[in-house]
């Protein structure tokens, strides 16, 4: 059984949870592309405006051309 997919399972019944499974060089790499996964929210929480700036559908990105 692949870890990725137990952890789905674990987590399946908690939607504010999600697994996620990375690649690249270093930690150090994945902790510059996607610094959100390693942010200590209890320490440093999300305000409402960074909240709302990275929900996709309130923030539709311009079409390009």
């Amino acid at each position: 059984m692949d870890l990725c997919g137990e952890r789905e399972r674990q987590y399946a019944e908690q939607p504010h949870m999600e697994v996620v499974l990375l690649g690249a060089d270093s930690e150090e790499a994945i902790r510059v592309t996607h610094p959100t996964y390693f942010r200590d929210f209890e320490a440093e929480p999300f305000t409402l405006e960074e909240y709302e700036r990275n929900i996709p559908w309130l923030n539709p990105q311009p079409a390009t051309s």
